[in-house]
C-alpha cells in the first residue's frame, strides 16, 4: 500500500494560509492605528497651541508692554478656556511658558512660574515623577520643568533618582537639588555618590561653586577613605579652593588610610593649602612611602615650607643615584624657596654634577617655567 502525503494539497496548508493571511492583515490593522494615534496627539498638540499662544500672548506680552506691569493679576487659565488636565493642553501650556521664561529676566520670569504654580503644574509634574512606571526621558524633562517652577521634589525621590543607573536622571536630580536647595541638599548628594567619572567631577564642582555662600560650607567632614576616588578629589579640590584650614586633622588621618592615589591627592591639597607645620610630618613619611607620594612631597615642600626643607631639598638633588624626576622636583622647590636661603643656588651650582648643572641651568632660565 502507497501512501503519498502532499503538503500543498492538504487542508494543513490551506489552514496556514488563512493564519498568514490573518496576521498579515492584523499586523497592518496596528500600524495603521499607531500612525493615526501619533497623527491625532499631533493634531490635538497643534490645536492646543493654537488655542493656548494667543492667550498666554496677551497675558505676558500685555504685561511687559505696560508702564506700570500689574504682576498679581489673576491668571488661572481655567477660566479663558484651558484645561491643564488635558494631555495637549498641559504640554503646550508648558511649552510656551518655558519659551517665554527663557526670553524674559526678573520680574518677568517670577511671573511666569507664578503662572506654572498657580494652575498647578508644578503638583502634576511631582504626580507624573510618583507614577511607578515612567521612562527615564520623562524624569529629566520633568525634573528640569520643576527646576524651572521653583518646587524641590522630596528627599525620598531624590533618592530614589540619585540611585537611578540612569546618569542623565543622576545629574538632572543632582542639577535641581542644588538648584533649589543649595547647600542644604549637599549631604544628600554626597552620601549617594557611589561612583562618579570625571566630566561628572567638572561639573558637579562647577555647581557647588555657584552656590551661594558655598564658602561657609564645611567640606572636609565628608572626606572617607571608603568614598569613591573622584568624589575624594571633590572634596579636597573644594576645600583648596575655600582655603579649609581646619581640615589639616582629616587630612592627616585620610593620609593614613588611603591608597596610593588618594595619598598623591591629599598631599596636592596639604601644599595647596600652605599647612607649613605640616613640613616635618611629610619629610618623616617620604621615605615609607612609594615614588608617585614622594614626587608630590617633593612638589608640596616648594610651596608650604618657610625654609625648614631646604637641607632635605638639598639632599634629595646631590644624590645622583637618584631618578631624575626626584632631583628635578627638588630643585624646583629649592628655586621656590631661594629667598628663605639666599645663595643657595650658587651653592648647588659649585658642588654640582654635569647633569645637575643643566638642570640648574634650566631651573634659572626665567623662559622656562618648568621642566
Amino acid at each position: 500500500m502507497n501512501f503519498e502525503f502532499n503538503l500543498f494539497d492538504s487542508e494543513i496548508w490551506r489552514v496556514l494560509i488563512y493564519i498568514a493571511i490573518f496576521f498579515w492583515i492584523l499586523v497592518w490593522i496596528l500600524v495603521i492605528f499607531i500612525i493615526a494615534s501619533f497623527q491625532y496627539r499631533t493634531y490635538r498638540y497643534q490645536k492646543s497651541l493654537e488655542k493656548i499662544e494667543p492667550i498666554l500672548s496677551e497675558i505676558i506680552e500685555g504685561t511687559l508692554y505696560m508702564e506700570n506691569a500689574n504682576f498679581d493679576q489673576d491668571v488661572r487659565l481655567n477660566l479663558r478656556g484651558i484645561h491643564v488636565e488635558d494631555t495637549a493642553d498641559r504640554r503646550a501650556l508648558r511649552f510656551v511658558l518655558k519659551q517665554y521664561y527663557q526670553l524674559l529676566a526678573g520680574d518677568y520670569r517670577e511671573f511666569i512660574i507664578r503662572i506654572f504654580r498657580v494652575n498647578n503644574l508644578n503638583k502634576l509634574s511631582l504626580k507624573k515623577l510618583q507614577k511607578s512606571f515612567i521612562y527615564n526621558t520623562e524624569i529629566i524633562a520633568t525634573l528640569n520643568d520643576l527646576t524651572i517652577m521653583q518646587e524641590p521634589i522630596s528627599d525620598e525621590m531624590a533618592v530614589k533618582f540619585l540611585e537611578s543607573k540612569n546618569g542623565q536622571v543622576v545629574r538632572s536630580t543632582r542639577d535641581h537639588l542644588i538648584k533649589l536647595k543649595g547647600l542644604e541638599a549637599l549631604p544628600l548628594i554626597f552620601g549617594k555618590i557611589n561612583a562618579i567619572n570625571k566630566l561628572d567631577v567638572i561639573e558637579l564642582y562647577e555647581s557647588i561653586r555657584k552656590i551661594k555662600n558655598s564658602n561657609s560650607f564645611k567640606f572636609h567632614p565628608f572626606l572617607k577613605a571608603t568614598n569613591h576616588y573622584n568624589l575624594n578629589a571633590i572634596l579636597l579640590d573644594l576645600i583648596v579652593n575655600y582655603q579649609e584650614y581646619d581640615s589639616k586633622e582629616t587630612l592627616l588621618k585620610l593620609f593614613e588610610v588611603g591608597d596610593n592615589a588618594l595619598k598623591v591627592k591629599v598631599v596636592n591639597s596639604i601644599g595647596k593649602l600652605m599647612l607649613y607645620e605640616e613640613e616635618s610630618f611629610l619629610i618623616e613619611k617620604y621615605e615609607h612611602e612609594s615614588e608617585e607620594v614622594r614626587l608630590e612631597i617633593l612638589k608640596a615642600l616648594g610651596r608650604l615650607s618657610v625654609g625648614g626643607a631646604i637641607p632635605f631639598l638639598k639632599t634629595q638633588f646631590e644624590n645622583i643615584a637618584l631618578p631624575i624626576s626626584y632631583r628635578k622636583h627638588s630643585l624646583r622647590s629649592i628655586y621656590s624657596l631661594r629667598k628663605t636661603a639666599p645663595g643657595i643656588l650658587d651653592e648647588l651650582e659649585q658642588h654640582a654634577e654635569e647633569e645637575n648643572l643643566k638642570l640648574i641651568k634650566f631651573i634659572k632660565n626665567p623662559l622656562i617655567k618648568y621642566i
